[in-house]
């Protein structure tokens, strides 16, 4: 039988450099899964759904904005922008509503993937819920132009 006789050495000292980009990973790693940051995203979401409402609102409710000769199914057109802002309000509250889950603490594993999965959920609906926020403010500014013309 063959000897084995391969010396194993040290491994060199770590670059701080390195140290620090390993660190700064770890960090990452744990902000990205913490469903805490998720959660403050949609509650700023909110803020800006609740401020560009109000406005719309106050634009159309103060400022005489649809004509009162319009036919009504063209005056329907008006309530996009709050229905698109409506659905994306309801996805944010969403994903601040604790959901109740079983989880055994002994099982590591099992605690991860249920995180890493919810977090995937919640951030897919904040995702959905900016999207609808795009898209409404667009089928305003897009209504704001058409009044114009009319």
């Amino acid at each position: 039988m063959p000897k084995n006789n391969e010396e194993i050495f040290d491994s060199p000292r770590d670059d701080p450099e390195h140290l620090f980009w390993l660190e700064q990973g770890r960090k990452m790693l744990t902000d990205s899964v913490s469903l805490t940051t998720v959660r403050a995203a949609a509650t700023s979401l909110m803020t800006g759904l609740g401020a560009m409402q109000a406005i719309y609102i106050g634009v159309l409710g103060f400022a005489d904005f649809i004509p009162k000769e319009m036919k009504l199914p063209l005056k329907w057109f008006f309530a996009a922008p709050p229905m698109l802002w409506l659905m994306a309000l309801y996805l944010c509250l969403k994903v601040l509503k604790t959901e109740g889950m079983e989880v055994r603490l002994k099982s590591p594993n099992e605690i991860r993937n249920r995180l890493q999965e919810l977090a995937r959920e919640k951030q897919h609906d904040l995702d959905v819920a900016f999207w609808l926020l795009l898209a409404g403010l667009l089928a305003a500014v897009a209504l704001l132009v058409w009044r114009r013309m009319i």
